[in-house]
């Protein structure tokens, strides 16, 4: 989970112009991420700017990076001693300070501004729009398509096995490590082309992406499936997400909603402040003012340490149901994360323990930490939308209940695999039937042998490979 600030200071030029420093507050996807201060934009503080050392002309990119990470990296305490200026880029020399880097932090990242903001302020991603699943046979299948993506428009279907991507296999691929993926799908501009060579198992299908900018859609589906059932399908936490969120809690019928499955088998994260908000109307009325979660920084600066408290209000007037929905089932995998994993644990903590259901394939990824994104300008008092935006782990998240530090993630309390013979909009699809026995019948559904995988174990790797570097391996899609 994490809380994403986007910052820029010592400047007011470019695509950021305020009287002094201001601190844009975001959302990642795999993550606490989201809004830390909600909407309210606050003025970073002297202490924080000037620890970027943005607006310098004497230090190199690099020392301003490393000045920065030595201040506010959660484990600042941890960093190996490094000369900043050996490494060619920004994301190499995060990458060598972070903190147990296959345990501890996965998470700490580089991106650019354009992708950044794109993603968490404006609600909209560059790519073709797809989720790759390692299956067990090592083979590798589409698990889901954005909506409204050039592989949704192209009828690209979940479930279908990927035999080649531009032409190489996937043993190829395999070969050459995530980087040879990203090389392939890691596009950040329009027009790119991708040329997929799919299989359902009786015929072979190929097809051309364009790569295209397209805006993101936070609730794939938000429905009755019974006049006390209903199913959310949340795959993201971003700016947009807010108004998402309360459309589907105003829709006619749903006061009446007793029992729900919330699906965020594929939430990378994204705003705290969002997944606060779903938890809000879950919870309902009844919870209103109490604590949500607290975020912690390191011994530097805990003046920052921030609390946030369930609600949802326009205008001084609650938006809540009046009452809280009676029993809910969680449904998550492998790539639940962040702000996702943040939600699942206040849920637990409001909702008996009886009738709360985490259902799922295996634990979730494991992240109770965040960031407040820094971007730091490449030439001194020049904006560029190309500058880096570092996402360095610099608070962890501690629930209400006292939950933190959850590294080897979440374990599902009824075990069921992800069906990827079915659509996500299926309601006979495997997780979809076992979270709604779930909270239809008050115990675990019994499934057969095939259709449980056991949970991961303490400190196994949780990523699921192939995967996505930057923004999207926090969120999975390509």
């Amino acid at each position: 989970m994490m809380i994403t600030a986007l910052a820029r200071c010592g400047h007011a030029a470019g695509w950021l112009r305020a009287a002094a420093c201001a601190v844009f507050v975001l959302s990642l996807a795999g993550c606490l991420s989201g809004g830390r201060f909600g909407e309210d934009n606050p003025p970073c503080r002297d202490a924080s700017c000037s620890a970027s050392g943005d607006g310098s002309t004497t230090q190199t990119l690099n020392e301003r990076v490393l000045a920065y990470l030595q201040d506010w990296y959660l484990w600042y305490d941890q960093m190996p001693a490094v000369a900043p200026n050996s490494f060619a880029s920004v994301s190499a020399l995060v990458d060598a300070i972070r903190y147990r880097p296959t345990e501890v932090d996965r998470w700490s990242y580089v991106d650019t501004v354009a992708n950044y903001t794109a993603f968490f302020e404006e609600g909209r991603v560059t790519g073709y729009g797809f989720g790759l699943a390692r299956m067990p046979d090592n083979s590798v299948r589409i698990q889901y398509t954005e909506p409204g993506s050039p592989a949704d428009l192209a009828l690209v279907l979940r479930g279908v096995i990927v035999l080649a991507i531009n032409g190489l296999t996937i043993a190829q691929l395999d070969a050459g490590g995530d980087a040879a993926y990203n090389q392939q799908l890691g596009v950040t501009t329009a027009g790119v082309p991708l040329r997929l060579d799919l299989t359902d198992g009786a015929t072979v299908r190929t097809v051309t992406l364009l790569s295209a900018t397209y805006p993101l859609r936070s609730l794939w589906r938000a429905e009755l499936v019974t006049p006390t059932l209903g199913y959310l399908f949340a795959k993201q936490f971003v700016a947009t997400t807010k108004d998402e969120i309360r459309a589907a809690f105003a829709q006619p019928g749903w006061d009446a909603v007793t029992d729900l499955v919330v699906d965020l088998r594929y939430n990378g994260g994204g705003r705290i402040s969002e997944s606060n908000r779903l938890a809000s109307h879950v919870l309902g009325a009844p919870t209103s003012g109490q604590l949500y979660s607290t975020l912690q920084y390191n011994a530097k600066h805990r003046d920052r340490d921030f609390q946030f408290f369930l609600g949802d209000t326009e205008g001084g007037l609650s938006l809540l149901r009046a009452t809280s929905i009676r029993r809910v089932a969680v449904i998550v995998t492998g790539r639940t994360c962040s702000a996702s994993e943040e939600l699942i644990v206040a849920l637990r903590s409001f909702v008996p323990t009886a009738d709360f259901f985490v259902v799922g394939p295996r634990a979730t990824c494991g992240k109770p930490y965040g960031f407040e994104a820094r971007s730091f300008q490449a030439t001194p008092g020049v904006d560029a939308p190309t500058d880096p935006v570092v996402s360095a782990v610099n608070f962890r998240a501690i629930a209400q209940d006292g939950t933190t530090d959850y590294i080897s993630g979440l374990t599902p309390r009824c075990v069921v695999t992800d069906d990827l013979s079915k659509q996500l909009a299926d309601p006979a699809e495997g997780l979809r039937t076992a979270a709604r026995v779930a909270v239809e019948t008050g115990a675990c559904p019994v499934v057969a042998a095939a259709d449980r995988l056991a949970p991961l174990s303490v400190g196994a790797p949780s990523r699921p490979v192939p995967a996505p570097s930057g923004v999207r391996a926090l969120h999975g899609t390509w």
